[in-house]
């Protein structure tokens, strides 16, 4: 298993984390940005 953290959360990242969700190899770690409300999107 991979651990990847993902560094910013704009307009691809959604996209991003899911694929990296739906891969059994890749564990999604760590999710970062400078812009709180984006970051609300990964909680709800």
């Amino acid at each position: 298993m991979i651990n990847i953290g993902l560094i910013g959360f704009g307009y691809w990242g959604p996209n991003v984390a899911k694929n990296i969700h739906a891969n059994k190899d890749l564990n999604l770690y760590s999710i970062c940005d400078y812009k709180e409300d984006r970051l609300e999107k990964v909680f709800i």
